[in-house]
């Protein structure tokens, strides 16, 4: 069994870190590291 967790860090007021995480058996591995720009209109 396994468990996927998304997890969204804010990085100042411009940007945000969003990281995806797979654990399996007690071990944490990333699968997924973005970081995203906030436009606002």
């Amino acid at each position: 069994m396994f468990v996927l967790e998304e997890e969204i860090k804010q990085l100042g007021h411009k940007y945000r870190l969003r990281q995806t995480v797979i654990s399996c058996a007690s071990e944490e591995k990333i699968i997924g590291q973005y970081l995203e720009k906030c436009i606002l209109f």
